[in-house]
C-alpha cells in the first residue's frame, strides 16, 4: 500500500525510496510459509491503489455486477502480480543469508528482473503478463529521476529504489551503520547519485 501510495495516482513519490522496507523485513523475518502471504498482501495493497477504478470501470462500461469487477481485480493480482513479485522475494530472502554489502544491487537486480519478466509476459500469447504498476512507474513526475529511464527503461529507476530499500534494511537488522552495513548504504547512495547526476545532465528525451 505504501509503495501504491507514490504512483502519480496519489503522487507520494518519496514514500518509494522507504515504502518496501518493512516488505523486505518482513520477507528476512517470516517464516518461508508466509513468504506467498506477504508477496499477496503487497500486490493487493499496490494494485488497490493503482487499479482502483478497475473494479468499476467493469461495472459501468461492460455492465456486469459488482462482483465480476472485484474478479477481474483478484485474477490479476493473483496471475500476474503475485508470482514476479514472490519469486523476487524467495531470491532476497535467499541473498540476504549470504551477503550484506552487495545485497542493495542484489535485491535491486532481482525485483528489476521480475519486474522486466512481467512486462515481456504481456508481449507473449501468455495469459499472465502485466506492465503496469512496476515500482519504477512511482518516479513519474520527478525529472531528474524518471529521465533515468531514457538510458534503462523504467527497470533501471525500479532497481535504484529497491536498492535503497534493501540498504536502509540492512542498516535496520545491524542496528547501525557500521561493517556491511556501512557498505550496503554506500553502494545505493553511489546507485541514487549516478541517476541523479545522469537525470541533471542527460539530454531530456520526454515532454510534459
Amino acid at each position: 500500500m505504501l509503495c501504491g501510495l507514490a504512483f502519480p495516482r496519489v503522487g507520494w513519490h518519496g514514500l518509494a525510496w522507504v515504502g518496501m522496507a518493512p516488505l523486505l523485513l518482513a520477507a528476512r523475518a517470516a517464516r518461508p510459509g508466509w513468504l506467498p502471504a506477504l508477496a499477496l498482501a503487497y500486490a493487493t495493497g499496490l494494485w488497490a491503489v493503482v487499479w482502483d477504478w478497475g473494479p468499476a470501470a467493469i461495472v459501468h462500461f461492460f455492465g456486469q455486477p459488482l462482483s465480476a469487477g472485484l474478479a477481474v481485480f483478484f485474477a490479476f493480482v493473483v496471475f500476474t502480480l503475485l508470482p514476479p513479485v514472490l519469486l523476487a522475494l524467495l531470491a532476497y530472502r535467499a541473498l540476504s543469508t549470504r551477503y550484506a554489502a552487495a545485497l542493495p544491487w542484489l535485491a535491486g537486480s532481482t525485483w528489476a528482473a521480475s519486474e522486466l519478466l512481467r512486462a515481456r509476459l504481456y508481449e507473449l500469447p501468455f495469459p499472465f503478463g502485466n506492465p503496469w504498476a512496476t515500482l519504477g512507474l512511482s518516479q513519474v513526475g520527478v525529472d531528474t529521476i524518471q529521465q533515468l529511464a531514457s538510458a534503462t527503461g523504467v527497470f533501471g529507476i525500479s532497481f535504484v529504489l529497491v536498492a535503497v530499500n534493501a540498504a536502509l534494511v540492512e542498516a535496520i537488522v545491524a542496528g547501525g551503520v557500521s561493517g556491511p552495513a556501512r557498505r550496503a548504504l554506500a553502494s545505493a547512495a553511489l546507485a541514487v547519485a549516478a541517476t541523479l547526476v545522469y537525470g541533471s545532465f542527460a539530454p531530456v528525451s520526454y515532454t510534459h
